[in-house]
């Protein structure tokens, strides 16, 4: 399957298999590059995704061969368990809750176009400061028009009704 060059190009940070790659390929979108640190994600990724898939723990870095190519789209989903609420315990100062502001600066360093990140909507909810901290970072990496919405996969045709926030 040829690309066409006219295709919009992006990068997955946090890909797992490979999802929400597939929603943004079946959008007419050329996924070049996934990236994650589970090596059986990323083996699966690879099977069902023409794109590179490198392991690469976001927190170390943008490896150079990723700043050599330019992205029209970044997106991703960083991990959500330090955000759900499905459980009953979470708190703002999870570990895990950093990689927001980790994928953040991955795309301040790549300057794509459009950045989209994905989560549960608990990531809303967790605090305001959480939030105005992460508005801020966007606009430190000069994105100034940052949106938040939550959605339903269900209005989307997923089989299933699942808030999400964009």
């Amino acid at each position: 399957m040829s690309k066409d060059e006219n295709e919009p190009v992006a990068t997955d940070l946090f890909c797992g298999a490979g999802g929400f790659s597939n929603g943004f390929e079946n959008a007419g979108i050329d996924v070049r590059l996934g990236i994650d640190v589970d090596d059986d994600a990323l083996k699966t990724f690879r099977h069902n995704h023409e794109g590179d898939a490198i392991n690469q723990d976001i927190r170390e870095g943008v490896p150079d061969k990723v700043l050599e190519n330019d992205y029209d789209i970044v997106f991703g989903s960083p991990p959500c368990k330090g955000f759900s609420d499905a459980r009953g315990s979470r708190f703002v100062d999870d570990d895990r809750n950093g990689l927001v502001f980790e994928y953040i600066y991955w795309v301040g360093e790549m300057q794509p176009e459009i950045a989209v990140m994905e989560n549960v909507t608990g990531m809303r909810t967790i605090g305001e400061e959480f939030m105005d901290g992460m508005r801020k970072e966007f606009k430190n990496a000069g994105y100034h028009q940052v949106k938040v919405k939550e959605l339903n996969s269900a209005n989307f045709g997923v089989p299933q009704k699942r808030k999400r926030v964009i």
